[in-house]
């Protein structure tokens, strides 16, 4: 195969979690060639704390051919996009609806009730917020929540500060609550006595540590199809990685696929991340002012003009 490569860096409208330091978000996207296809296109964004190569050794490693846990599903992609090209056709399905939770990665933002007015009018009735920026603010959001349960909520710690804002959250705020992720580091001991101390669900968004995939078992799995290749059940929610908007789309790709096999089960998915960033052509694309994720509909995944517009390397 041949493959071609354009870097990228997003400017971002806030650090999107506690770990990014930069107002950018930072990858590159693939343009492959294979015997079957002339072009299939997928994303590489490594996150440096979840362990992953950065991007210079992620581009060292396709062009030497070894392939990374993230390159070996942008190929997957890349393949899939590239045969679908190839037959003139879209990967999509207009008769699935994807239902997205709105990301929130700032408490500050909630504490605006016209805010929520906005996203109950967009269609939100779930919304995942990004903690451990301030533990102060979180705790008084949700004491100004608790009786107010307009939305379901979905808390991601990226592994640290859970028990923190457990102990001060309160039970009300806490029943409205789908699940958690990540409070801290994974051992059953703990996992289990925190949900049975404070009644809350525990979701697995980062693999147990030496681990690359997420277990299965009786808690909802957060699945990033950018990094994992096994489809969701009816528990589980499949979400982006905050990548490119191309990167973006084939984790819609993949949840699309988790519906048809769910037999359009109505799961709330976390797709939708075009607010978290400043706009352009792609995330144009994808933008709406609804919590339903749109997809660019032609070819393979979409996005055919600004594609062929990239200025590609030749690796």
């Amino acid at each position: 195969m041949k493959f071609w490569i354009a870097p990228y860096s997003l400017p971002t409208r806030t650090s999107l979690n506690r770990h990014q330091k930069k107002s950018t978000t930072e990858g590159f996207l693939i343009k492959a060639q294979g015997k079957d296809f002339s072009a299939g296109y997928a994303d590489c964004r490594p996150w440096d704390f979840l362990g992953d190569p950065a991007v210079e050794q992620q581009i060292q490693c396709l062009r030497d051919r070894r392939w990374t846990v993230l390159l070996r599903r942008s190929l997957f992609f890349a393949r899939l996009d590239g045969r679908a090209r190839e037959e003139k056709r879209s990967l999509w399905d207009p008769q699935i609806r994807l239902q997205s939770h709105y990301t929130c990665t700032d408490p500050q933002e909630l504490f605006n009730i016209e805010k929520w007015a906005e996203l109950r009018a967009q269609g939100y009735r779930t919304i995942k917020l990004k903690m451990g920026r301030s533990l102060v603010d979180e705790v008084r959001l949700s004491h100004r929540l608790a009786e107010k349960a307009w939305f379901r909520w979905r808390l991601d710690f990226n592994g640290s500060g859970g028990e923190a804002f457990l102990k001060k959250a309160g039970a009300q705020f806490l029943a409205q609550v789908d699940f958690i992720e990540d409070p801290e580091p994974y051992t059953e001991e703990r996992w289990s006595f925190l949900e049975k101390t404070y009644g809350v669900k525990i979701a697995y968004d980062q693999p147990p540590k030496g681990k690359v995939q997420l277990p299965r078992g009786h808690r909802t799995r957060i699945i990033k199809p950018a990094r994992q290749n096994f489809f969701a059940r009816s528990m589980d929610v499949v979400t982006n990685s905050l990548d490119h908007p191309l990167g973006q789309a084939f984790a819609a790709l993949q949840a699309q696929e988790s519906v048809r096999r769910l037999e359009k089960q109505k799961v709330v998915y976390g797709l939708k991340a075009d607010h978290l960033f400043a706009p352009n052509e792609y995330f144009r694309r994808l933008s709406t002012t609804s919590s339903v994720f749109q997809p660019d509909i032609n070819y393979g995944v979409g996005f055919d003009d600004l594609l062929k517009r990239e200025k590609w390397i030749l690796l």
